[in-house]
């Protein structure tokens, strides 16, 4: 079996790869397909029009946007977890928002902190907002992380 260690304890560095692979880089802001005004890597909060950034810049953003997501996740992981696990966690709740993972994924949440690993891996794939194909795509490779023993 992998390695697992408390969520916390798996550096936020290791997402920032997986996430970016996901979200696109965009110098400008624009309006993502929800209409939220988005810069950087999938960077939201304070973003007006007009705004601009370099890749380091955004990426910066991006890892104190994930540094931030896994703080508010972490009281809701009550298991240790691989890295995959980890990677996987980080990115969906990135991407949802951690209360749309606490709350609109409840079979996932209540699977992991159950032990039932197979099963929150298969719940990832419910959270595609209605099919759409780059979910559909990202929702695969999360599972595929979740379920993978030693992640990437």
């Amino acid at each position: 079996m992998s390695e697992m260690k408390n969520y916390l304890e798996w550096p936020i560095e290791w997402t920032i790869p997986f996430v970016k692979q996901w979200e696109g880089f965009r110098e400008s802001a624009y309006r993502c397909s929800a209409g939220v005004l988005t810069i950087g890597w999938g960077h939201t909060a304070g973003v007006k029009e007009g705004d601009v950034v370099d890749a380091h810049e955004a990426e910066e953003m991006l890892r104190s946007d994930l540094e931030d997501v896994a703080d508010r996740l972490a009281p809701f992981i009550n298991v240790k977890v691989t890295k995959g696990q980890a990677i996987a966690l980080t990115s969906l709740a990135f991407n949802i928002g951690v209360t749309g993972l606490t709350s609109k994924c409840p079979k996932l949440m209540r699977a992991l902190n159950a032990r039932e690993y197979e099963e929150a891996g298969k719940q990832f794939l419910d959270v595609t907002s209605g099919g759409v194909p780059g979910l559909v795509r990202r929702r695969k490779a999360e599972a595929q992380l979740f379920l993978v023993e030693d992640g990437v």
